[in-house]
């Protein structure tokens, strides 16, 4: 059994939540609770026990926080920011800030895919996927141009989230 944090990190500024859970260490691609299904490749660090990082990137609480929530009920930590300046902040942690990113098209400080653009330079390992409500043919071809893994629209279904951000880790970054 082991400790570990599922949320953000709340002495740095723009990151709020989290709580800490004891429990084993499923792999990934492990629902909690489904008695040792059959994994797939992983990448190392599901290997090694300790939890994936998902960058929450969004201005709306609400949003976020059902993000977050979902997140960490999965076995994720969900370090959550709320504009672009903390979103490269997080980004550029030395010990590498997240293991893949959930980021909203529409901040306050970004309003088009020049953050998507200043991320995928910052981490091109790191997996990106946009989520908007303004998601154009248009839009979806220049994110995935820029380094998108996938653009999903709002609203989704919070049910879908975890098996899109584990298959985007299996995957990882499209260039």
């Amino acid at each position: 059994m082991s400790m570990k944090w599922t949320g953000g990190l709340e002495r740095e500024p723009g990151m709020v939540g989290g709580r800490m859970i004891a429990e084993t260490c499923p792999g990934i691609d492990e629902p909690r609770g489904n008695g040792g299904a059959e994994t797939h490749s992983l990448p190392m660090r599901a290997m090694e026990c300790a939890p994936w990082r998902v960058l929450v990137v969004d201005d709306e609480p609400l949003v976020r926080w059902s993000c977050a929530e979902t997140l960490a009920d999965n076995g994720f930590q969900a370090i959550e920011v709320d504009n672009g300046a903390a979103a490269v902040f997080a980004l550029a942690k030395p010990n590498g800030g997240a293991d893949i990113v959930l980021l909203d098209l529409m901040l306050p400080d970004f309003c088009d895919l020049s953050l998507l653009a200043v991320m995928h330079r910052l981490a091109p390992t790191v997996p990106i996927i946009v989520m908007t409500a303004y998601a154009t043919p248009e839009i979806v071809e220049r994110a995935r141009r820029l380094g998108a893994y996938r653009v999903i629209t709002k609203p989704f279904e919070m049910d879908e989230l975890a098996p899109l951000i584990r298959e985007a880790l299996r995957a990882g970054s499209p260039g």
